[in-house]
């Protein structure tokens, strides 16, 4: 009888199980029994072994040349001083990807040829070139498998999730680069609920709250800020839609200072409240400006490559984190 794709790896899953309890007892035979090799993980039925921990050691060269995601991780700083739980760790997203979007050996050859074309080498030359470094052109083979992989993996499902907003770089600015120094500009806007005079103290403090918990409701609903405050706030800036202008940081009370400064530009704040406890708010950050504008403009490159890079980080991360979640990972257990 025929077993179906999905029982065939169950059944590989399971024998890869077996596998590992087997070599975690290896320990039972006599000292003189020496390991040639062994399993270190397995990643939906495709196993990790030692020696490829050993290769990855030996070739972390050629990954800071050829490798897309090598940049950032614990390896990339490290180099074979990493541990080897982080190697085996940098395998297992390797798999994952690769698993994903898997190569043929004519893919990478001709990605290889495509590649030689742009340099002096020919085949031979980069075969040389590689045996003077150290390297075997099998594994320079291998990584660049791997690396086209991940290149898809970015064109094809990364890309397309990453931006950067001249407020994300404006934000950046003056977060991180300000010098502190100059007095800071805050756009901002409010909806306040107040505590009524026309009604008793703890009656008109429950109104309030009311008022600006539904005034959060809209907000989170898509409501415009500015439609939300015409509506509901009592600040005197309520018919122009909370608009409080421009307002020098100098200028500011200590309250609403801290407020703006834990904001990003068109962030809305929780909801707040005043020292005095009379009064309810939230805040809306419309924009930041100071004396330092022309020095952002001289290093808004910089920052936005900066935050380009974050975000492919991050987004790269969120992939790897649900292929993980999807995935039949095995690793084996350490024994102190």
């Amino acid at each position: 009888m025929q077993r179906s794709p999905s029982n065939q790896n169950f059944f590989k899953i399971k024998i890869l199980s077996l596998f590992f309890c087997l070599l975690e007892g290896t320990t039972a035979f006599s000292s003189t029994f020496q390991v040639i090799d062994r399993m270190e993980a397995s990643v939906n039925a495709s196993v990790i072994l030692w020696s490829d921990v050993k290769k990855l050691k030996e070739t972390i060269g050629l990954r800071t040349q050829l490798d897309p995601l090598f940049a950032g991780t614990p390896l990339a700083t490290k180099g074979a001083m990493a541990s080897d739980a982080e190697m085996i760790d940098f395998l297992i997203d390797e798999k994952l990807i690769t698993q994903q979007f898997p190569k043929t050996n004519e893919e990478v050859e001709k990605e290889i040829s495509a590649m030689l074309t742009h340099t002096r080498f020919n085949q031979e030359g980069l075969k040389k070139t590689l045996r003077d470094e150290g390297f075997s052109y099998e594994n320079y083979f291998e990584i660049m498998r791997n690396s086209a992989s991940k290149r898809d993996l970015l064109d094809r499902d990364i890309r397309t999730k990453v931006s950067v907003s001249e407020n994300d770089i404006k934000n950046y600015f003056y977060h991180h680069h300000a010098s502190g120094q100059v007095p800071q500009v805050y756009h901002l806007q409010i909806i306040s609920s107040s505590d009524s005079s026309f009604q008793p103290k703890p009656r008109a403090h429950v109104l309030a709250e009311k008022n600006i918990i539904k005034a959060q409701a809209e907000l989170k609903h898509g409501e415009p800020f500015e439609e939300v405050a015409k509506r509901i706030s009592d600040d005197p800036s309520a018919s122009t839609g909370g608009d409080l202008g421009d307002l020098d940081e100098n200028e500011m009370s200590a309250e609403f200072l801290e407020s703006a400064k834990k904001l990003k530009i068109g962030e809305i704040s929780s909801i707040l409240e005043s020292p005095s406890k009379t009064r309810f708010y939230i805040l809306k950050l419309v924009n930041i400006n100071s004396n330092e504008s022309p020095r952002l403009h001289q290093i808004k490159d910089e920052i936005r490559n900066e935050l380009t890079t974050q975000e492919y980080k991050h987004q790269i991360a969120l992939w790897l984190e649900r292929q993980r979640q999807l995935a039949f990972i095995h690793t084996r257990s350490k024994k102190p």
